[in-house]
């Protein structure tokens, strides 16, 4: 046109719209195009079988130097990549969106519940962090080694291994020997004490939780 030359390659169907390849093997579809497959031969998730697949080759008949990208034809829009570099293809990797689950902020979560001994505590739970706090409180403990509690931690707030607690416990300005709240990662709260007699106990932790995030 105008003496210039124009693109003459077919990038999609004649009437505009995607390239239909049904059952073919996607490590097999190398010419530039857009395209809409339904195949279960290499695609990014097993059981996703629609997909809008885009194809560029940086070079004329260099179909072992191609890049894929295949979104899933549904609301949930997943788009994947990969390379073939050599003739050899790489993995699927997810292009992830600014709205991915992975990618939201979590909500701060807090708990108020009752500890072993009339003790009192607060959870906090960030993301995949958790802050137990004991709050101040006067209470008389026992004198025993790694007892279980009738008490536990709620789901969402459990460690991903078993976490243990110093505590101190004062009298007026003096401090005694600690004490040790040893929380499990099926809940379970178990203690351990030296010191008898009323005391007031402090105490804060901070472990990782792989729990469902609380409601």
């Amino acid at each position: 046109m105008n003496g210039k030359s124009i693109q003459n390659y077919a990038l999609t169907s004649l009437n505009g719209a995607s390239i239909e390849r049904y059952n073919e093997d996607l490590n097999r579809i190398t010419e530039p195009g857009f395209y809409i497959v339904n195949t279960s031969m290499n695609t990014p998730v097993s059981g996703h079988t629609y997909y809008y697949l885009e194809v560029i080759r940086h070079a004329v008949n260099a179909s072992s130097y191609v890049m894929q990208r295949a979104t899933c034809r549904s609301h949930t829009q997943q788009t994947y990549v990969r390379i073939c570099e050599g003739g050899t293809w790489g993995q699927w990797k997810e292009q992830v969106l600014a709205d991915h689950p992975m990618l939201q902020e979590k909500p701060l979560k807090t708990l108020t519940m009752g500890f072993p001994y009339g003790l009192n505590a607060t959870l906090t739970r960030k993301d995949n962090l958790v802050t137990i706090t004991l709050n101040r409180r006067i209470t008389n403990i026992d004198v025993f080694e790694y007892r279980q509690m009738i008490e536990t931690i709620p789901l969402g707030y459990r460690p991903t291994a078993e976490a243990h607690m110093v505590i101190v416990p004062n009298s007026g300005s003096f401090t005694k020997s600690p004490s040790i709240l040893h929380f499990a990662s099926d809940g379970k709260i178990r203690l351990t004490n030296g010191t008898g007699g009323a005391h007031v106990y402090t105490g804060t932790i901070t472990y990782i939780t792989n729990d469902p995030y609380p409601s």
